[in-house]
């Protein structure tokens, strides 16, 4: 964005140097003339204010972003990490408990026999 008020500022001073030499001639209400100079100026400076104001608006934004990206990223990686731990003991644990059946399966067994 300040790309374009850098290119703009030329057509702005243009229009305020048009405006100055106006300021001599009799034939335009002086009051007026200035007047206009200033709401000029005024403006222009406001505008790129404005812009400052937005571009760090939109840097701070762009951090907030990639902080929260971030935060999300850890989040998942932990997710995932815990999603393993648990998928391995409870396989772990499932067959730990198949083979404690199949041990009292032929305890059973031995003790009818």
């Amino acid at each position: 964005m300040r790309g374009f008020l850098v290119t703009q500022q030329e057509a702005v001073e243009t229009v305020l140097k048009a405006a100055r030499r106006l300021r001599g001639d009799a034939a335009f209400d002086q009051q007026e003339v200035q007047e206009t100079i200033e709401t000029v100026e005024e403006r222009w400076a406001e505008l790129i204010t404005k812009v400052d104001e937005y571009e760090t608006w939109l840097e701070s934004s762009v951090q907030a972003c990639k902080q929260y990206q971030a935060s999300l990223d850890y989040i998942k990686n932990v997710l995932n990490d815990t999603e393993e731990k648990l998928g391995t003991s409870a396989a772990g644990n499932q067959q730990e408990l198949k083979a404690q059946i199949e041990r009292l399966k032929v305890r059973s067994l031995e003790k009818i026999h």
